[in-house]
């Protein structure tokens, strides 16, 4: 009987201890912190302006629902002091025709945007911007 009541309480201590150490083991649920800071992260659209072979100028802007590249373009070279023009061609969209010292003509040279390493056929204003997308403006000869 004494080893039935020592084995009964042995048994009962590695329950017991099973039960605590589960506890402690248990992990608590992971912050939210790393996923808010990279949806931050993910709210931003990041701008890069090839001005010429030596000149780069690059900016962030948070993101916004509704936001256009041709206002979101505006803003960050009033914010960078660039000159900025731009031409309405009506349905076809308004273009942008000057960005620093850069206008369009120059060389057979034109103002062209790229989203996410892709050039998009379409008007600066026509285009509503998305979050994470990496913007680039570059003076070059079109393709078209």
């Amino acid at each position: 009987m004494n080893k039935n009541i020592r084995l009964t309480v042995l048994l009962i201590i590695f329950l017991l201890g099973g039960f605590f150490l589960g506890q402690s083991l248990q992990t608590a649920p992971k912050t939210p912190a790393p996923q808010v800071q990279q949806q931050q992260e993910a709210k931003q659209v990041s701008f890069m302006f090839v001005m010429d072979d030596t000149t780069l100028v690059t900016a962030e802007l948070p993101w916004k629902e509704n936001f256009n590249l041709l206002d979101a373009t505006k803003e960050i070279a009033t914010a960078k002091e660039l000159s900025f023009e731009t031409k309405d061609y009506g349905d076809m969209g308004t273009l942008v025709t000057q960005i620093g010292k850069r206008k369009n003509g120059e060389g057979a040279e034109y103002w062209q945007f790229w989203v996410n390493n892709e050039q998009v056929q379409t008007a600066a204003n026509n285009y509503l911007l998305k979050s994470g997308d990496v913007i680039s403006w570059q003076f070059r000869k079109s393709a078209y």
